[in-house]
């Protein structure tokens, strides 16, 4: 089971059908249901994914994660927001980007030489939603 913890992203639910896709069962919660007894609890809970979102970590009032998650545990992706989020919290310094990058672009990748995707190019349209970066990683990364 893949716990998917939504921090408003405009393609959590592209993750989970890609994770379910994948024969992995999976859950999505919002980030302020993702610190119950009863999920932290949950013994089926095998990785955890951190979605993106609009926000920036160091807003006043940013959403946050409960540190249970970030407890080495259980491995945990983070994406986007959810990277900074987690870089952040184990003591690391996210800051604001030089350059914004908003809007559409076109995504195209010679990936011949790797086994990571199923084809030799990938090409594509993406969203680019992106204004800040993680500027040092937290101690040990």
């Amino acid at each position: 089971m893949i716990l998917i913890i939504d921090f408003g992203s405009q393609f959590t639910e592209v993750l989970h059908r890609v994770v379910r896709d994948s024969g992995v069962q999976v859950k999505v919660v919002s980030a302020d249901k993702a610190s119950s007894a009863e999920l932290k609890s949950d013994s089926t809970i095998n990785g955890v994914i951190l979605s993106g979102g609009p926000h920036s970590v160091y807003e006043k009032d940013a959403p946050s994660i409960d540190p249970h998650w970030l407890n080495g545990k259980r491995p945990v992706l983070g994406i986007c927001y959810g990277m900074q989020l987690m870089a952040q919290s184990l003591g690391g310094r996210v800051g604001k980007g030089s350059k914004a990058e908003y809007g559409p672009a076109r995504l195209v990748s010679d990936q011949s030489a790797s086994t990571f995707f199923p084809t030799s190019s990938l090409e594509g349209q993406v969203w680019m939603s992106h204004g800040d970066h993680v500027v040092s990683l937290p101690p040990n990364f």
